[in-house]
């Protein structure tokens, strides 16, 4: 007989949204949190604000202007890493794509790209960009493989990542490689805003994965864990969403100071705020 799973409930309000409140069952055996909520629950909902960056293709604002940069700088950290790994001439998989920014930039340095966005407000902004995206995997041919398969800070919104994982291990080409950027609730942040930590984000965010989690699903898939990577622009963002959630005075100074802080932790303990996973199918 199987032994029965402790979990630990975390109580956490949606502020970003509707300020309702949901809990997580965190097993601290696994290293992993699901978010709890009712069947009938719309979760499409959740996802519908001019607010939400990710699915706007004109961000508006001083904090939009400020999101657009931080995004460009990134960009580059990608692109890095992706080259590092295969060739100008592969083929990529931008699962979760949005509203197709990291796309247009790995087309512009000639790979080969995909996409795939289930969020309709998100692909009617895609229709005009002449993207190749699907509403889901299932969308691509049977015999479709890739050199590699980005997630950007999605394998936290899917309904069962566990099996998504195994599906992208089956759409990738030998050696091929998965790539996933996921926020860190063992970081410095998390464990300082507690309660109003930004990267919560529920129940956006079904699914919760420390490193020790990440590692233990995407094992399990068949992957291999091949480096980790920091980053470093997420711990100023979360931060100053949670100080937002706060309600603080003077959030620009607090966020910048405590970006700065859970920054330095992650150079000293190598565990940040949010962390690119780099797997290798076997």
């Amino acid at each position: 007989m199987s032994q029965k799973k402790t979990y630990r409930p975390l109580q956490l309000q949606d502020h970003f949204l509707s300020k309702e409140s949901f809990t997580i069952d965190w097993d601290p055996s696994q290293q992993i949190g699901a978010t709890v909520f009712p069947d009938s629950l719309d979760l499409n909902a959740y996802y519908k604000s001019t607010n939400y960056a990710s699915h706007q293709d004109q961000k508006k604002g001083w904090f939009g202007r400020a999101y657009r940069l931080a995004q460009r700088l990134m960009f580059y950290r990608k692109l890095n890493l992706l080259t590092s790994c295969i060739s100008k001439s592969g083929r990529v998989l931008d699962y979760g794509c949005g509203v197709g920014d990291f796309m247009i930039a790995l087309t512009n340095k000639g790979y080969d790209t995909v996409g795939v966005e289930p969020s309709p407000s998100a692909r009617e902004v895609l229709a005009a960009k002449k993207l190749t995206v699907f509403p889901s995997l299932e969308g691509l041919r049977s015999a479709s493989r890739f050199d590699a398969i980005t997630l950007w800070h999605v394998l936290e919104h899917l309904e069962n990542p566990s099996e998504s994982l195994q599906h992208f291990y089956e759409k990738l080409l030998p050696k091929g490689y998965l790539i996933l950027a996921l926020p860190n609730p063992n970081s410095w942040d998390a464990h300082h805003y507690k309660s109003f930590w930004a990267a919560w984000d529920v129940p956006r965010h079904l699914w919760h994965f420390t490193e020790e989690g990440i590692m233990r699903v995407a094992t399990e898939a068949g992957f291999v864990h091949r480096k980790t990577y920091a980053l470093p622009l997420d711990a100023f963002y979360v931060s100053l969403l949670s100080e937002g959630y706060k309600g603080s005075s003077l959030k620009w100074m607090r966020a910048l100071w405590n970006g700065i802080r859970s920054t330095g932790h992650g150079i000293l303990h190598n565990n940040y705020s949010s962390q690119i996973y780099l797997f290798q199918k076997a």
